[in-house]
């Protein structure tokens, strides 16, 4: 059950962040906003360590190689997912790519089979397929052929891989703690958006004045990304250090089903057959994982 409500929480911060950034995505460079959600995230996942480091009992914790092995892969990987991700924020059909990305499920699950040794019984699998229809085919607001002609679905794909591969290294990296799950995934959280600031601030070292004045000039707009960001991210790892990362991931898939209830009875819009029927196979998708898991 925890990992279910850590999902959750995952989920609906993310769907707050992703709109963060997307607003501030069309002030200043890709490459920044994706250092403003670890820069100014890690502060807020710093004090949720902390705090946790004086609420557990047992914090002994078997940090080795391995450990910061598998956090560097996840980091790197990470950062080109989301970097990928606002770049298609920014491209005139971003919506395609944002759609495509929605393949991290499947990435994830296939990868979590064939190469991570981690179990996915037969109807989880259709589960996560199913539900990853479902949100793919809400997107598509173009004929098939004209989307493979797009650059965002490039994008797309490349970021549903990206953080595919982020959330099967981030749960190995945890698990091999073998410590408290909780207080594990905080670890491994602090320690992973630690590597990522440093490494997202690389290309801003060519122009740090620049840089420096656009995030001043933003700064509650990168606040609000940053603690939307850890928040979503303690849901995440901490989820996927209790349960399997495609099972998580295909429960995430739910965010999809939150925003079209938003559009509809908050925003007052009409949504369309294929956002309904989306809708329709993200449900039966999550419903179905829930009861095989």
């Amino acid at each position: 059950m925890n990992w279910i409500l850590f999902t959750l929480l995952a989920v609906s911060m993310q769907t707050v962040r992703t709109a963060g950034q997307k607003r501030l995505s069309g002030h200043i460079s890709p490459i920044l906003v994706t250092w403003v959600r670890f820069g100014f995230g890690l502060p807020f996942a710093i004090l949720y360590w902390l705090y946790l480091s004086y609420t557990i009992e047992d914090t002994y914790l078997n940090i080795d190689t391995t450990f910061f092995r598998y956090s560097l892969l996840a980091a790197v990987a990470q950062i080109v997912a989301t970097f990928l991700l606002v770049h298609a924020l920014k491209l005139r059909n971003f919506s395609v790519g944002t759609t495509f990305a929605k393949t991290e499920a499947i990435f994830t699950a296939l990868m979590g089979f064939l190469f991570f040794q981690q179990p996915l019984n037969l109807l989880a699998g259709i589960a996560i397929f199913i539900g990853a229809a479902g949100t793919i085919l809400a997107g598509l607001i173009k004929p098939y052929r004209a989307i493979l002609t797009e650059p965002s679905l490039i994008y797309g794909l490349g970021a549903g891989l990206g953080f595919g591969l982020a959330s099967l290294w981030l749960r190995q990296a945890s698990l091999s703690l073998h410590g408290n799950y909780i207080y594990s995934a905080a670890t491994t959280l602090i320690t992973i958006v630690s590597l990522q600031v440093l490494i997202s601030a690389i290309p801003m070292i060519k122009n740090p004045v620049n840089s420096i004045r656009q995030l001043k000039h933003h700064w509650k707009a990168c606040v609000f990304v940053g603690a939307t960001s850890a928040a979503g991210s303690i849901g995440w790892f901490t989820a996927m250090t209790f349960q399997t990362a495609a099972i998580v991931k295909g429960l995430g898939q739910i965010e999809f089903v939150l925003s079209i209830l938003i559009t509809t009875f908050y925003f007052r819009e009409r949504i369309s057959y294929n956002e309904w029927t989306g809708m329709i196979l993200v449900t039966s998708s999550v419903c179905l994982l829930l009861f095989v898991s």
